[in-house]
């Protein structure tokens, strides 16, 4: 549930300098293909024993994000008396958290809570609900899972702050009838196309990440530094906690480890580009112009080269009868992110439209490589042209006001 005008927050990120204001972002995928200059300070032997093992500054200590407070247990019981189905119960859960629901949910795009936070505040960010939610689906047999949604994400203002959001929502199974997708945000269709079941762990990453952006907007650096650790002790791939991480060490004035948290994000991922921004404002603080420029450029180029935005381009461009820079975005776009199963399956649908079977079923099979779940297997169906039954999708606002569900789970759509 999100307040009009807000997109879904879920890993907020600090981001570069824009004079005073902080940019917390996420993710403003891009691409850099040039090698990185070489670092300004030494570099550690292991940089994460350095980082983040022999931190000056004590990790957070671990949360169990998803305890359920006693008191939300008749909550469900209500919620689910009488309602066999097992759609019907996550229809009857997700009327909790809608505008006339009994759990009276506010959106805040900076509230970080666990669900038992969440559940006695009241108050949540889209990760934040979807922690309540799973906690509640579980401690019924609900199958609920964390999905990801990795479109290309929108910047809110929040006082001082630009917050670049990515969405979570739920995704779960359900035995001999498909699956679901329970969406606490007001995305438009499109933007919730590119969905990922991501791991209990990655999802606790993504919250202390949360919670050291919160602290470091705060004032509070040193907490940060603390969280963003517990983060990349969860989740060392995430390329956007090194570069928080790096921001925080900024702002405490350690410029060699700054630096080597920056360019680590780099490592992981070439195309990060609140890194390069960072980067670029370190070697301004340290009057290193000519690495400016190069961050700089390097940052202005890997925009043109956001794989999702290669896709939108290459989706218009198949539409519009272009079918050749459909092909040339699309691949570009599969060099760039080589595991998003949705590329793959346009390409295969981009090569069947020119006649070109034989392209068009090695794309189709590198996307079933990496359908992994219900949904992924019901989109590649689709665009086979086999019948799919789609999951059923719940947004909660769009339940506010909603009749009861029926006793018996329906077909999903």
């Amino acid at each position: 549930m999100a307040l009009a005008g807000y997109a879904p927050d879920c890993a907020m990120i600090p981001a570069m300098y824009r004079s005073l204001p902080i940019l917390i972002a996420l993710l403003l995928v891009a691409c850099a293909s040039q090698p990185l200059p070489g670092r300004v300070y030494e570099a550690p032997r292991d940089a994460f024993s350095q980082l983040i093992i022999e931190s000056p500054w004590p990790t957070a200590p671990d949360e169990d994000v998803l305890a359920l407070p006693e008191d939300a247990k008749p909550f469900i019981e209500r919620a689910i008396a009488g309602r066999g189905g097992t759609i019907s119960r996550v229809q009857r859960l997700a009327q909790l958290f809608g505008g006339k629901g009994e759990l009276g949910m506010d959106y805040e795009v900076l509230a970080v809570g666990t669900a038992r936070e969440t559940f006695e505040s009241r108050i949540g960010s889209c990760l934040s609900y979807t922690h309540l939610y799973i906690a509640m689906a579980r401690s019924i047999g609900i199958d609920a899972r964390y999905r990801e949604i990795l479109a290309v994400p929108q910047w809110e203002v929040i006082g001082e702050f630009a917050v670049l959001n990515r969405h979570v929502a739920a995704y779960g199974e359900v035995p001999l009838v498909g699956s679901y997708v329970m969406d606490f945000g007001l995305l438009a269709e499109n933007e919730r196309q590119f969905g990922r079941v991501i791991s209990d762990r990655r999802a606790r990453a993504q919250h202390f990440n949360n919670r050291g952006a919160l602290a470091l907007s705060n004032g509070e650096s040193e907490l940060a530094v603390g969280y963003f650790n517990r983060a990349l002790l969860l989740d060392p791939t995430l390329s956007f906690i090194w570069a928080n991480l790096g921001t925080a060490y900024m702002r405490l004035g350690d410029y060699p480890r700054a630096e080597q948290s920056l360019r680590q994000s780099l490592a992981i991922r070439s195309y990060e580009t609140t890194a390069m921004n960072q980067l670029a404002r370190l070697y301004q603080l340290i009057g290193r112009d000519d690495l400016v420029a190069h961050y700089k450029a390097r940052a202005e180029n890997a925009r043109n080269q956001n794989p999702y935005l290669l896709y939108q381009r290459a989706v218009s461009a198949r539409e519009a009868g272009d079918h050749t820079e459909a092909i040339g975005l699309l691949r570009r776009a599969v060099r760039v992110q080589k595991d998003e199963m949705n590329f793959f399956v346009e390409l295969g649908r981009t090569y069947r439209a020119i006649g070109d079977l034989r392209r068009a079923r090695r794309a189709f099979l590198e996307a079933s490589e990496l359908a992994e779940t219900l949904e992924d297997r019901a989109t590649l169906l689709e665009a086979l042209g086999e019948p799919a039954t789609m999951p059923t999708e719940l947004v909660v606002p769009a339940l506010d006001g909603a009749t009861d569900a029926p006793e018996t789970d329906p077909a999903p759509r």
